[in-house]
């Protein structure tokens, strides 16, 4: 079953669920705005987020990314091989020119949708995972993107690559306007299930909260390694 929400209640949600679950600060908003990309292009958002919370909630905490560098390539790695934890660190390393390599990533997509944001009309960003054995390649600029094959997230993890990309023709264009603005008007259809775990997860906010509480959240990179 599926249940209609807004773009901006799946932001609002998403965040508040986030936010709950000790992500660092700034990261719960923009991994919502990502959630909600991929919900308003049919992309499953959703549902992809719901297996990443329970990932994350079994751990019992929110882990910081390990770097290693090899040569012109930066290697991101989490205890938990999850994108929501990795994704805006991944990509403030692509927007310098490095090229990134996650090795054990879940969800591409939301990293996909987190470069497609960031992306701009002189900054092009390249993308390309394995699903069941097979190539998949994103491409995105001035926030439009495709996919070849067109297909939804593995949710086993796997390695990914992330790099600024020469400008391009774009042909088929995933992130089609008529698509976005027809979400915005009409709402979106979400998984049910997995809106009501999101849901559930939110209001964990409303317990009053400390400094204490998000301790062991933070940005930072442990590139010790």
């Amino acid at each position: 079953m599926h249940y209609l929400v807004s773009f901006n209640e799946i932001i609002t949600t998403v965040t508040k669920a986030l936010f709950a679950l000790g992500a660092p600060p700034g990261s719960d908003t923009e991994n919502a705005k990502n959630i909600a990309w991929l919900e308003a292009h049919r992309l499953d958002g959703i549902s992809t987020l719901a297996d990443e919370i329970e990932n994350i909630d079994r751990s019992g905490g929110w882990p910081k990314p390990i770097l290693r560098r090899n040569n012109n390539e930066v290697f991101l790695t989490s205890k938990i091989p999850s994108s929501l934890i990795i994704a805006q660190t991944a990509l403030d390393f692509a927007e310098t020119g490095e090229i990134i390599n996650i090795q054990f990533c879940s969800a591409p997509l939301i990293i996909f949708a987190e470069a497609t944001r960031r992306s701009t009309n002189a900054k092009f960003f390249r993308l390309h995972w394995n699903m069941d054995g097979l190539p998949v390649e994103g491409f995105c600029a001035n926030k439009f993107a495709i996919i070849n094959p067109l297909s939804e997230s593995t949710q086993l993890p796997g390695e990914l690559i992330v790099k600024l990309q020469a400008a391009r023709p774009f042909e088929n264009i995933l992130s089609d306007n008529y698509i976005f603005h027809r979400s915005l008007s009409e709402g979106i259809q979400v998984d049910e299930q997995s809106w009501k775990l999101i849901t559930h997860t939110a209001k964990r906010i409303l317990v009053p909260s400390n400094l204490n509480s998000r301790s062991g959240a933070g940005a930072e990179v442990d590139d010790s390694i």
